[in-house]
């Protein structure tokens, strides 16, 4: 009985902690956007792919690095410049 309440105890536990194990990142981890510059996994970027712009950000999904669409157009891309006077 006891035997079996002390594996019970350690499953529940390794599932308790898998999930949070499986969310830490090596911090070498990086997308590559199309100029071959890194962009360190969890930050945000502006891509150009066939001539429209979008921000996306670097994700994993099953293991693999991929870019997941946030939004249309670049906050960069909206600035206006201000003329110098």
């Amino acid at each position: 009985m006891i035997r079996t309440t002390l594996i019970l105890l350690a499953l529940a536990i390794s599932l308790a902690i898998s999930p949070a194990m499986a969310q830490t990142v090596k911090p070498d981890c990086a997308c590559l956007n199309r100029d071959g510059v890194e962009v360190p996994l969890g930050q945000i970027a502006c891509l150009t792919v066939s001539g429209r712009s979008f921000t996306a950000r670097c994700a994993s999904s099953q293991n693999v690095l991929t870019w997941r669409k946030l939004h249309d157009g670049c906050l960069s891309a909206q600035i206006t410049p201000i003329p110098a006077s």
